[in-house]
C-alpha cells in the first residue's frame, strides 16, 4: 500500500501571505486577475504540491507512532489519531522512495516501567534518486509534551555564542536523536542532490534545530506550524546559515505564537526566522461567535486544517 500522496492541483482562491519584514498582510487575488510581475506573489502549483507531498509524508510517521503507540487496532487509537492519521497507517514510502533510516524517543515520564514505557518513532530518513527528505511528526506522548512546555532556554549545545539561545525541551529532545540522525545522514553520503528537512509542530521545532545543526549540506527547511524555537540570535544565525527556509501557517494555529516572544517569569526572548506563509480555509477573521465552533478555529492546528487551506489556494 502507497502513501496516499494526491496530485490533483487544486483552484486557487484567495489567500493571504505574510513577510516578516512587512507588518502588513497582503490579499491575493485569483490567477486569472494576476498579470505580469504579480505573478511572483502566488504560491505556485508545484509549491502547493510539494505542501501537501511534505505533509502527508508526516502525517505517515504520526500513523506509524500512534501504531507502536496504541497497536494496529485503530479503534484503540485517540478519536484525532484516527480521524488524521489513521488514513495513512500503514505507512509506508511512496514509490521510487527508500526508507534510510527511522529516529525513536522513549514515551514515558515515570521512573518505573510500565506498559506506556514504549518506543516512539519520531522521525525518518527517507531517499529517492539523489534527494533527501528529513521528516519529523509532532507531539504525541507525554514526554513530548513535558518538552514542549520547557519554556526556559539554554545555550544551543552546538552553538559558539552563549548568547544564542533556543527552548530547553526542543533542544533536550533533539540532543536524544541528534546521534542516530547524525548517523543516518553521514551513511547517506548526501551529495549534490537537495536535502529537504519538514516537520509539523514539535517536529518542526526538531526540523529547524536539524536544519541548523547540518546546514553545511545546504538543505530546505519547509515546516507546518512552528513554534518559536530560539532567542533573536538564534534566528538571525539560522537565516545566515539556512538559505531556504519557509514556514506554512495556518491562519488560525496558535503553536506558531508560542512560546510568546517575552516570557518574563524566565526571562526568556523568542523570535521567529524564515520566510512566513500564512494560509487560511474558508474564513480568515471571526465575526460571530458562530464562528468559533468552526472545526477550522477550534482545530487549526491539525494537518487536515493545513489541507484544507492549501486545497483553497
Amino acid at each position: 500500500m502507497l502513501l496516499p500522496v494526491r496530485f490533483t492541483i487544486p483552484t486557487r482562491r484567495n489567500a493571504i501571505c505574510f513577510n516578516d519584514s512587512n507588518t502588513k498582510y497582503r490579499s491575493l487575488k485569483s490567477n486569472s486577475e494576476l498579470a505580469g510581475s504579480d505573478q511572483k506573489e502566488l504560491i505556485s502549483s508545484e509549491q502547493r504540491i510539494e505542501y501537501r507531498f511534505l505533509l502527508e509524508l508526516i502525517c505517515g510517521v504520526y500513523a506509524e507512532a500512534f501504531s507502536a503507540r496504541f497497536g494496529d487496532n485503530q479503534k484503540k487509537w485517540t478519536l484525532i489519531g484516527k480521524e488524521e492519521f489513521g488514513p495513512y497507517f500503514p505507512f509506508e514510502v511512496p514509490s521510487g522512495f527508500e526508507r534510510l533510516s527511522t529516529f525513536y524517543v522513549e514515551n514515558n515520564l515515570l521512573p518505573w516501567k510500565s506498559r506506556y514505557n514504549k518506543v516512539l518513532p519520531i522521525g525518518v530518513l527517507l531517499r529517492n534518486g539523489s534527494d533527501h527528505y528529513l521528516i519529523f511528526r509532532g507531539t504525541l506522548a507525554a514526554v513530548e509534551w513535558y518538552h514542549d512546555m520547557l519554556f526556559t532556554q539554554k545555550q544551543w549545545s552546538n552553538g559558539s555564542s552563549e548568547k544564542l539561545l533556543v527552548h530547553s525541551g526542543f533542544n533536550d529532545l533533539f540532543d536524544t536523536v541528534r546521534t542516530a540522525v547524525d548517523l543516518a545522514i553521514d551513511s547517506a553520503q548526501i551529495g549534490e542532490g537537495k536535502l529537504t528537512i519538514t516537520g509539523h509542530s514539535l517536529g518542526a521545532a526538531l526540523a529547524t534545530l536539524s536544519a541548523l545543526e547540518w546546514s553545511d549540506l545546504k538543505p530546505r527547511l519547509i515546516t507546518f506550524g512552528s513554534p518559536r524555537v530560539g532567542n533573536s540570535i538564534f534566528a538571525k544565525t539560522l537565516e545566515k546559515s539556512v538559505s531556504f527556509h519557509q514556514r506554512i501557517e495556518h491562519i488560525f494555529d496558535p503553536i506558531p505564537n508560542l512560546p510568546p516572544e517575552s516570557v518574563k517569569p524566565f526571562y526568556s526572548e523568542y523570535a521567529h526566522a524564515g520566510e512566513q506563509l500564512l494560509i487560511k480555509g474558508s474564513i480568515d477573521t471571526i465575526s460571530s461567535y458562530k464562528d468559533l465552533s468552526k472545526k477550522e478555529v477550534l482545530l487549526g492546528h491539525l494537518p487536515s486544517a493545513y489541507f484544507d487551506a492549501l486545497d483553497r489556494l
